[in-house]
């Protein structure tokens, strides 16, 4: 309960945290700190916008998960004027995630590729979940050498900011199933490219590169 002239600020917080939380896997606390900042969220536009596309990407993994698509395609329509890049990367994230579980390969890589494209223009340097989850997205559309190459990549990414590889728990199956699929010779080929663009330049990180 701050006090009035602190709302806006206390909101703005609650966004930072409950993105922290939903990145972090931590979906009961994402939701409450959503709830909460939008709650007190009167007045910013922007700031409403990212709350809700933070609450719709929440639905996506631990929700209701029709509700999560049906407002991350509402925030995309919304966001048109406003032109905020956080709220349509996660509420793009929504859409990847979501056409993924349901097996839509092409809505899947389409999302994931605008997504690549929001990261860059955002300047994001962190961008090894999505590369791990596009490597999902690659394999379910049948391109193996692809999936392998973002596997490399996120890999490397990870490597280099000191975090825990793979990050989401579907990773291991898929990299068994591609360990499988793909010759030894052309994975440890293609595992390598993408590992090379895991310790390079994240400006390279487009649909046309990865």
């Amino acid at each position: 309960s701050p006090p009035p002239e602190r709302t806006e600020d206390a909101a703005g917080a609650l966004m930072l945290a409950a993105a922290a939380a939903w990145t972090g896997d931590a979906w009961d606390v994402a939701a409450e700190y959503a709830d909460a900042g939008l709650s007190l969220a009167d007045g910013g536009e922007h700031l409403r916008i990212v709350l809700r596309a933070i609450r719709a990407a929440n639905w996506s993994f631990a929700g209701d998960r029709a509700a999560g698509i049906r407002e991350a395609n509402q925030i995309l329509r919304d966001n048109q004027e406003l032109g905020n890049d956080l709220a349509a990367l996660f509420a793009l994230v929504t859409l990847t995630v979501t056409a993924l579980v349901g097996g839509d390969a092409a809505s899947a890589l389409r999302t994931s590729d605008e997504l690549l494209r929001i990261h860059r223009r955002m300047g994001t340097l962190a961008v090894g979940d999505t590369i791990e989850t596009r490597a999902s997205v690659r394999a379910t559309a049948g391109d193996a050498a692809g999936a392998v190459r973002c596997l490399g990549a996120s890999a490397a990414i990870n490597r280099r900011m000191g975090r825990d590889w793979p990050w989401h728990d579907f990773t291991p199956a898929v990299l068994a199933d591609l360990r499988d699929r793909v010759p030894p010779d052309e994975f440890a080929q293609n595992w390598a490219a993408g590992e090379r663009l895991g310790l390079g330049d994240p400006a390279r990180f487009t649909p046309e590169w990865i």
